[in-house]
């Protein structure tokens, strides 16, 4: 992926060229990086991918399941798998999505590269971010061999949950006060922003507010603004055109929050050195040919799994120190946090993102302990008894394919008995 662009002035490579500031004549009347720009910029991107697609084979055989939940399943799998450095599976899934859902496919990988990938790889998320919007040139090309092809980029790279880890830290920090911020002007909330000696949860906090109440989140008032100021703001920061880009395509094609972000991330590159750091080392087995980690809290297998590991006594013991209304919670983000949310590799870049890499999510500001001293116990007890979690999980989910087997062998039979 190294594409070499020429310049006027020499040669210079796609992802090099993307993490340069845009000149004066990208810029719009509004001093925001223009749509022809973006446009430009696109070009190059659907170039470079074009350069790479032709080593992709064919996509994988469709083979849909009827297990109850499947869409669910698939769209976890592939995230999980992503996450995980699995491009082989990450493929599969995203054909066996397609033929499903195409629509969740698409949605899910825009996700996907802005929320676990982003600053780990530029280059790839701005990849992704081109081809889901160039719905013509996906078709042309085939569009279930884009997705597999984009889906086994996304799970190559290295990965960066920062946007979504400071938009958590934004509405936990017990220093954020939104209805103090809500009242000062629009220029004094971006000197905040913009100054990198405020604490990274305010200025994540500030830059969600004034993005305005499209892009609110809980208890943000919603107080009419025009996110045009916030992007106005990332260029006056000197922000690349990977992060211009980035953020305007997230907020209108992705229609998520996390570009607000970019006015924090975008420095790291610019100011930081990459250095890559290992996740933690943890079992990932498959349980009905997807990712055992795919059984989560947002599938019915998964609840159903996760309630019987809260019987465990590891478990249980450490629950106990959680008010009885948020063990549920306090067990599903543990678990989140010690398996689902960990990427294979991560990018640092400057002592803050490594801050943000550190801050710790399950404690006080998630959940009411009782006993706060048992909250440093629960992610490395859940990843000490993944094993255990793991064979529970695949219990479930024979348990689920046998009902779902069954169900459709009696409508079978009710539909034989009707045809009689």
């Amino acid at each position: 992926m190294s594409a070499v662009m020429r310049l006027s002035d020499g040669e210079i490579t796609l992802a090099d060229w993307l993490l340069d500031p845009p000149g004066p004549d990208e810029l719009d009347e509004f001093g925001c990086y223009s749509h022809d720009s973006i446009i430009e910029l696109e070009a190059h991107l659907i170039a470079s991918v074009e350069e790479d697609l032709d080593r992709l084979g064919e996509p994988a055989a469709t083979v849909v399941s009827m297990v109850p939940d499947d869409r669910w399943l698939l769209i976890s799998s592939i995230q999980k798998a992503i996450r995980f450095g699995l491009p082989d599976h990450a493929a599969w899934v995203a054909s066996q999505l397609y033929a499903l859902d195409r629509k969740a496919l698409h949605r899910r990988l825009g996700v996907i590269a802005i929320e676990d990938v982003l600053a780990g790889d530029p280059l790839a998320t701005a990849q992704a971010l081109a081809v889901l919007g160039a719905m013509d040139w996906r078709r042309a090309k085939g569009e279930e061999r884009v997705y597999c092809w984009l889906a086994r980029r996304l799970a190559e790279a290295d990965g960066d949950r920062s946007a979504a880890e400071l938009l958590d830290a934004a509405h936990s920090d017990p220093r954020v006060d939104f209805d103090a911020l809500d009242h000062m002007d629009d220029e004094s909330l971006c000197r905040i922003v913009a100054d990198p000696g405020q604490p990274f949860a305010l200025r994540s906090a500030v830059a969600n507010l004034l993005a305005g109440p499209r892009f609110a989140l809980g208890k943000i008032p919603k107080t009419p603004r025009s996110p045009t100021r916030l992007f106005r703001l990332l260029v006056e920061m000197g922000t690349t055109r990977w992060g211009c880009y980035v953020a305007a395509k997230t907020a209108s094609l992705v229609r998520d929050p996390m570009w607000v972000e970019i006015s924090i991330i975008d420095r790291w590159l610019r100011d930081g050195t990459r250095t890559i750091v290992p996740g933690p080392d943890f079992p990932k087995p498959m349980s009905g040919g997807v990712l055992a980690a795919a059984l989560d809290k947002h599938t019915r297998p998964g609840l159903q799994a996760l309630r019987q590991y809260s019987k465990l006594p590891q478990l249980s013991r450490i629950l106990a120190g959680v008010d009885p209304e948020q063990r549920k919670d306090a067990l599903q983000l543990g678990a989140f946090y010690g398996e689902g949310g960990v990427v294979a590799t991560r990018v640092v870049y400057t002592p803050e993102s490594q801050e943000v890499y550190d801050w710790i999510r399950v404690g006080p500001e998630f959940v009411r302990w009782r006993r706060p001293e048992l909250a440093p116990e629960l992610i490395p007890a859940i990843r000490h008894s993944l094993d255990e979690l793991n064979e529970i999980r695949r219990q479930v989910f024979e348990r689920t394919v046998r009902g779902a087997d069954h169900a459709a062998r009696n409508l079978g039979e009710i539909g034989e008995e009707e045809a009689r």
